[in-house]
């Protein structure tokens, strides 16, 4: 009991907001993703970034609705966060990808030299999306693996 109310707490404080993060950077970008560096939004940052605000949701949801952690519930909550992790890093990636023009066009100072906020808002909350997750996943991971541990200590010793 005291594992999935540590499961909880850290979904609770690592994932949802990692989630809440990732729709506002994806709000974001789809508000003002097109620009004259980049004329279309990327359909892979799009679609990774929902794809990866489901699996949050997904983990979200069997957490609250959890009442026991199994072995086969501990290893699919496991995945389902790493995938999340995983899936939150490529968007990110793609959309540094997708405004690399921009980027170059900075870094060269060709037509600007200042970065503007909204690009530093949007890549910064896809970081943050991505680092919560990560560290979510790793946090979890951890407590799965000292609860499997003591339950075969507790095994083995009756």
């Amino acid at each position: 009991m005291k594992t999935l109310q540590t499961l909880r707490k850290l979904i609770w404080s690592l994932l949802l907001p990692s989630g809440l993060l990732l729709v506002a950077s994806l709000a974001l970008y789809a508000l003002t993703g097109k620009t004259e560096f980049s004329p279309e939004l990327s359909g892979r940052v799009l679609g990774l970034g929902c794809a990866c605000i489901g699996l949050e949701g997904c983990a979200i949801a069997v957490a609250a609705l959890l009442h026991d952690v199994g072995k086969l519930i501990a290893r699919l909550l496991d995945v389902i966060i790493y995938a999340a992790y995983a899936l939150g890093l490529l968007t990110w990636l793609f959309y540094l990808v997708n405004e690399v023009n921009y980027i170059t066009n900075i870094l060269v100072a060709i037509d600007g030299t200042k970065i503007s906020f909204v690009f530093l808002a949007t890549a910064l909350g896809f970081a943050c999306a991505w680092v919560l997750a990560l560290v979510c996943a790793m946090r979890c991971s951890k407590v799965l693996k000292k609860a499997e541990e003591a339950k075969r200590e507790g095994g083995a010793e009756a």
